[in-house]
């Protein structure tokens, strides 16, 4: 679930399915018709007006739970940082798995420059985004 924009918000919510199946058009607005009288009537939003939009996560799909990331081990992934490590806000490494007790993602970044795979445990509250990178 995100929520963005300022004057119109629009709330976006990202389902996918627990059988993992492919999310097609009329699951969206079957959720999208669910959900939409639940907000209005518990007031959510309170009087601000938003946009609701209910989409699959997609294949460059951002991994924001646990169990999310465990679940991609061995793939490419993009991690966005709060704070720049080693002068890098943005990088572009392989999952290599989650550290439950350090709440950390762990993974190898190929550095160029010293053209070498660097190890890293980067924990969870650094992380401003972490996504799949579909490989095509």
């Amino acid at each position: 679930i995100q929520l963005s924009g300022n004057k119109r918000a629009t709330l976006q919510i990202m389902v996918e399915p627990s059988d993992l199946r492919l999310l097609n058009i009329d699951d969206c607005s079957k959720i999208s018709r669910h959900i939409s009288p639940i907000l209005d009537v518990d007031d959510i939003m309170g009087s601000k007006k938003y946009h609701l939009e209910v989409s699959s996560t997609g294949v460059d799909r951002p991994l924001t739970r646990p169990c999310d990331i465990k679940r991609f081990i061995g793939e490419d992934i993009m991690i966005s940082l709060h704070v720049a490590i080693s002068g890098m806000k943005k990088l572009k490494a392989r999952l290599v798995n989650f550290d439950n007790k350090k709440q950390e993602v762990l993974c190898d970044y190929y550095d160029i420059k010293q053209e070498n795979i660097l190890h890293l445990g980067i924990a969870l509250h650094l992380i401003q985004s972490l996504f799949l990178i579909y490989r095509y």
